[in-house]
């Protein structure tokens, strides 16, 4: 029995595995979102907000994003000022060169967009779940703002 698209339920968390429908050449097809996301050219992301001050080791108030397809955690350590480790659990990077790390300062306890400056960072992959950021961003680990967090968003092009 065949459902208008219009009745048919929402999907609330879309998986990168879900399939649309697709029509090419008068011919109908499926494709999965992860390969429609590849064919947009737009990478798999995971972002979290951290919080840092004085010599402790960033402590994740929420994650935002995560479009990797699978549940991932990471566990963040400080090894001194402005250098971070980020050691992932559920997901793995086999490129390193296919790895985008992008921080945004925020001045918001609650994680929400406001005042957002660019924070500049290094980083360096150290295995394929592990990754060493540098931080040059004084406030971040000078404990000069009790309020200040970071949205760090890691990306990886696997295109």
């Amino acid at each position: 029995m065949s459902s208008k698209i219009s009745n048919l339920p929402v999907v609330t968390t879309p998986a990168p595995a879900d399939l649309l429908p697709l029509v090419q050449a008068g011919n109908n097809y499926k494709i999965s979102l992860n390969q429609l996301r590849k064919m947009l050219g737009l990478p798999l992301r995971f972002g979290q907000i951290v919080k840092q001050k004085g010599t402790d080791a960033p402590t994740v108030i929420s994650t935002l994003t995560n479009t990797m397809g699978t549940t991932v955690s990471v566990a963040w350590s400080r090894t001194e000022n402005g250098k971070y480790t980020a050691d992932f659990s559920g997901i793995t990077f086999p490129d390193p060169d296919k790895i985008l790390v992008v921080a945004l300062a925020q001045k918001s306890p609650t994680g929400i967009p406001v005042d957002v400056l660019p924070v500049i960072i290094q980083y360096y992959i150290e295995t394929t779940n592990k990754i060493t950021l540098i931080v040059v961003d004084p406030l971040m680990y000078a404990g000069v703002d009790d309020s200040l967090s970071h949205y760090i968003e890691f990306q990886y092009y696997d295109l």
